[in-house]
C-alpha cells in the first residue's frame, strides 16, 4: 500500500496516467519486480535533473546498471516508449513551461538541445498535435 502511495507521486507515476501503455508487466506478461521500478524511478529523476543537457541511451542505462539493449526493453515495456523519445517528450514539457512564461521559441529550442526552432516546432507539433 505505502509502494502505491509513493507511486503516485513519483514520475513513473506520472507515466503511468500519460502513457495508456504503462503496466506493472512487460510487453510479453511477465510481472515486474519492484526493483525495476525503483531502478526506473532513478532513471526518471535522472532525466529531470539533467534536461538541458544532451542525454543517450548509454548514459541512462549506466544510470540504470544495466546494459544498453536490457535497459530499452525495461523502459520499453514498463513506459510504452522508448527511453530517447521519453527524453524527448519531457524537454518538451519543459520547453511548453517555458513559453508559457513568455520566452522565445527559439531560445527555448537551443536551451533544451534542439538545434533550430523548426526542429522544435516540429517535435512540438508531433507530441502535442499543436500548432498544426
Amino acid at each position: 500500500m505505502q509502494y502505491m502511495q509513493s507511486e503516485r507521486n513519483s514520475n513513473l507515476g506520472k507515466a503511468a496516467r500519460v502513457y495508456p501503455g504503462y503496466n506493472k508487466t512487460t510487453a510479453r506478461g511477465k510481472k515486474l519486480s519492484m526493483n525495476y521500478h525503483q531502478t526506473l524511478q532513478k532513471v526518471l529523476d535522472y532525466i529531470d535533473q539533467h534536461i538541458t543537457d544532451e542525454i543517450s541511451a548509454a548514459q541512462l542505462a549506466q544510470q540504470a546498471g544495466y546494459s544498453v539493449y536490457h535497459f530499452s526493453r525495461i523502459f520499453t515495456g514498463v513506459i510504452g516508449i522508448s527511453a530517447l523519445s521519453y527524453v524527448t517528450w519531457r524537454k518538451l514539457q519543459y520547453g511548453l513551461y517555458d513559453l508559457c512564461q513568455g520566452e522565445k521559441v527559439i531560445n527555448v529550442a537551443m536551451k533544451y538541445g534542439f538545434e533550430t526552432h523548426a526542429g522544435f516546432t516540429k517535435a512540438f507539433t508531433h507530441w502535442f498535435w499543436f500548432p498544426s
